[in-house]
């Protein structure tokens, strides 16, 4: 009788087989780990970057243009209507606007001095100036120059004659042009030209001249300011306030004088010099260098009954900075007064009481938000938008609240801003058709916020190259497609620049024409290339003047010469302080307004010819003090001379602005470049930030590479280098795997076939070029490494290990011995190069004793 299945050894056999299964289970995983792994490895890359300074041959002369003082010092005017703008981190774009100067066409004449007004009527642009009369342009109502034309000059050489050169403003009203001309030698006085209201002068007549040897008379021909309602005109001089009643007829015959405010009137102003006048209902409000005046009228035409308000000035509550008064205005209850600064007074609309009467700010360069600089020439508003102009430009919104404490600053336009001004000196500011015309020392600024012109021409700085040689220019630019540049060059002869670079006091010449000590400064050294003059003058302590003598024969330098000076004030005067600059004796001079602690540059086109530069400095007071403490510093002057004196060669355009060869030097010594930009999108401008001057370069250069270790044995798979070769240059590699003990030549082409291994690696690239004007550059290289086939057996032969060492703990003793002695070197010595083939020949050995001891299993089970 057969035993039944149930019994307990059925049962220890079961176990037996399961343990036996769990035994090869343990041997199987180890084995197909071993397989997987000498298959699969993960590739991982090391990479070295150049990218932000790539590797190339040295240039001798690799300097760039890329700074907004580098920009800056080139010329970004060089057409006035298609003017570029420097970016404030540096670099130039399209401008957003142009102006007139004496190179546009139309255009001002070489000597008009400063545009000291402008103001538009039906299309017609009237330009004031300092020394060249009223000029008349037609813009055809177009915010394109191109189409404008010349239409008419007022001068003391037309017909109808000015009586000097000099007009301060100008207004019209109906048929009649009103010119406030200062008193030169032909006596000044306002004049009125009937224009018939055509745009030809040639039917223009002179109505009258009020100067004070007219009738009525005004008291002095030197008039500043002009401006007139209903019948009476008010004429500001800088001997009174005169008002006229012209009876509301043409002819001057019928005038009579109303009243002549001035020192000795009744009412009595404080100072007879008034500057600029406008009258708010029944006041009058005068601007003289006694501060603001403010006489009740009491609205009639007898100033019998006229009474003095008050007056605004430094001992005022409120008070203001300073007595010299340019300009003022009223809006509603507020009083804009330009002055050093800009005060705003609340009078509460009570007009007649001024002791009522607060101070709600003042702006300044250290107000919130500030002005570029602390003087201020002139002051409107524009629904809630402040203009401030002075030194540039300042817009601020005032949220049309009175107070200053959310007010924010919209934009300051300056020679270095977008939309760019021809000079920071500016004299007066208006809207027209949301275009800012803006009178300044260089010409009438036309500015645009937010439409680019459709071109721009920028000139770079002369440069001396004969010292450091230069073979090519790149260009570096943000561009889209509707954008183009174009780069070309010239060279110029010795005597194209002119630089003192100032490193000794021998082109300082003190007192050059002889006015006298009492303008000299005291102490006059250079040291590093700046000029410093301290200790004021003693007999003139708020005023000095200077030559730099060019050692050139008399009028050497041609009209057209641009005159450039970099300069800084320390310490200077709490008073307003001026840096001017000119030509022999004076015959052409532009001051500009100084700072504290800051280098500037002053600039001016030459209106004759000349040899001797002439710069001065003075404070707007007398109080002896002004300069004493004060350090004027000059780091050089700059002379360019026109195209006109021959000195520069045509122009040579690049065929690639971002690589020009220059192929057309020639042996002059002096290069310069020019920029052009277009744009099909006048919302957009291309960008050029950088202009790089590169020498020849050297003939050959090997760069190592850093060496790159690693934590496990590597093989090193592909070596790919992203590099440009230009035709004529050539690039050579070579390995190290030992730390860059030694090199070995390679090709990046082959460099898998060659299978190196090891826990470094080096590199070393050898550029070369035959043609000194190009070099290989190298920008990136990629190393592609896997784990080395040793490092993986050692790791995977360890984990077989331990899987024998559970296989212990189900085997016997016996089997144990007879392996560890059958296979020794894979139990004493798991990283022996053999032992990755010996473990799997060992588990595999077991795989077949564990299955003939199963068979045989089942069949003992079976039988029973």
């Amino acid at each position: 009788m057969s035993r039944s299945i149930f019994t307990p050894y059925t049962i220890v056999l079961k176990e037996r087989r399961a343990k036996i299964a769990l035994f090869l289970v343990l041997i199987l995983t180890p084995i197909i780990f071993l397989q997987l792994s000498s298959a699969v490895t993960a590739t991982e890359t090391t990479t070295w970057d150049f990218s932000e300074a790539p590797v190339s041959l040295t240039s001798t002369a690799s300097t760039s243009d890329d700074t907004l003082e580098d920009f800056s010092v080139g010329n970004n005017k060089s057409n006035y209507f298609a003017m570029t703008s420097f970016l404030q981190d540096g670099g130039i774009e399209i401008s957003k606007g142009y102006a007139y100067t004496k190179t546009t066409n139309p255009g001002l004449p070489d000597d008009y001095g400063y545009i000291t007004h402008s103001f538009i009527e039906n299309g017609l642009v009237y330009i004031s100036t300092r020394n060249a009369g009223v000029y008349v342009f037609d813009t055809k109502s177009t915010s394109d120059p191109s189409d404008d034309t010349f239409v008419a000059r007022y001068h003391t050489g037309s017909s109808p004659a000015l009586s000097d050169n000099f007009v301060y403003n100008a207004f019209k009203e109906g048929d009649l042009l009103y010119m406030s001309v200062w008193c030169g030698g032909g006596g000044g006085g306002l004049h009125v030209v009937d224009t018939k209201g055509t745009t030809n002068p040639s039917d223009d007549t002179l109505l009258v001249k009020y100067s004070n040897t007219s009738s009525p008379s005004i008291s002095t021909g030197c008039t500043s300011h002009a401006f007139k309602e209903g019948n009476l005109v008010y004429i500001s001089t800088s001997n009174g306030f005169n008002v006229i009643n012209s009876q509301g007829t043409l002819s001057p015959a019928d005038d009579t004088l109303v009243i002549r405010y001035d020192t000795g009137s009744t009412p009595s102003l404080a100072n007879s010099r008034v500057t600029q006048a406008f009258r708010d209902g029944n006041y009058l409000y005068l601007n003289s260098y006694g501060g603001v005046e403010v006489i009740d009228t009491k609205g009639t035409l007898s100033p019998a009954d006229d009474t003095y308000v008050t007056r605004y000035y430094t001992g005022s509550t409120p008070s203001l900075p300073t007595n010299r008064i340019d300009f003022s205005f009223l809006d509603g209850n507020l009083l804009y007064v330009a002055s050093d600064g800009l005060t705003v007074i609340n009078t509460q609309g009570t007009f007649d009481n001024p002791a009522d009467d607060t101070l709600v700010t003042r702006y300044d360069k250290g107000s919130t938000p500030p002005l570029l600089e602390n003087y201020v020439n002139h002051v409107f508003l524009d629904d809630d938008y402040l203009y401030v102009s002075g030194i540039g430009v300042s817009v601020i919104n005032t949220q049309g609240t009175i107070s200053p404490t959310d007010d924010t600053l919209v934009a300051q336009y300056g020679v270095s801003s977008n939309p760019s001004l021809v000079s920071n000196s500016v004299y007066h500011s208006f809207l027209e058709d949301d275009w800012l015309y803006v009178s300044t020392s260089n010409g009438l600024s036309v500015i645009s916020p937010s439409v680019y012109n459709s071109d721009g021409t920028y000139l770079g700085s002369p440069r001396l190259i004969a010292s450091t040689p230069t073979t090519s220019l790149s260009v570096t630019a943000s561009t889209t497609d509707d954008h183009s540049i174009m780069l070309s060059y010239r060279t110029g002869t010795t005597n194209a620049v002119w630089q003192d670079e100032l490193n000794t006091i021998d082109s300082y010449t003190a007192d050059p024409y002889g006015y006298g000590s009492a303008y000299n400064w005291q102490t006059a050294t250079a040291t590093n290339g700046v000029l410093r003059l301290s200790g004021e003058p003693l007999g003139s302590p708020e005023y000095s003047y200077f030559g730099i003598d060019t050692s050139f024969a008399d009028n050497y330098f041609q009209s057209g010469s641009v005159v450039t000076m970099r300069y800084r004030v320390l310490n200077r005067s709490t008073d307003l302080m001026d840096i001017g600059l000119a030509t022999d004796e004076f015959e052409f001079y532009v001051s500009k307004q100084a700072t504290t602690d800051e280098w500037q540059t002053i600039t001016f086109d030459a209106q004759q010819p000349f040899s001797m530069i002439l710069v001065d400095a003075y404070t707007y007071s007398n109080s002896g003090t002004e300069l004493d403490a004060t350090t004027l510093e000059i780091d050089y002057i700059q002379i360019s001379t026109p195209d006109i004196m021959g000195e520069w060669s045509s122009w040579t355009t690049c065929v690639s602005y971002t690589s020009c060869t220059l192929n057309a030097l020639g042996s002059n010594p002096w290069l310069q470049y020019r920029v052009e930009l277009e744009t099909d999108d006048t919302s957009t401008s291309p960008k050029v930030s950088k202009v790089v001057y590169n020498g020849p370069y050297q003939s050959s250069f090997t760069y190592t590479s850093e060496t790159r270790t690693f934590d496990t044995k590597r093989r090193f798979t592909t070596f790919v280098p992203s590099v440009t070769i230009p035709a004529d240059t050539s690039v050579a590699y070579e390995y190290s795997i030992d730390g860059g003990v030694t090199f070995v030549p390679f090709s990046p082409e082959t460099f898998e076939e060659l299978a190196l291994e090891g826990t470094s690696f080096t590199w070393r690239a050898t550029l070369g070029t035959t043609n000194d004007t190009k070099t290989p550059t190298l920008t990136q290289v990629s190393l592609s490494h896997v784990e080395a086939p040793g490092n993986t057996t050692s790791t995977r032969v360890r984990e077989t290990t331990k899987r024998i060492d559970e296989l212990r703990t189900i085997t016997s003793p016996t089997a144990e011995a007879v392996l560890k002695e059958q296979y020794p070197e894979y139990f004493e010595n798991p990283d022996a190069p053999l032992a990755r083939e010996k473990a799997m020949v060992v588990l595999l050995g077991e795989i077949v004793r564990l299955m003939k001891e199963l068979a045989l299993l089942r069949q003992e089970e079976e039988q029973r």
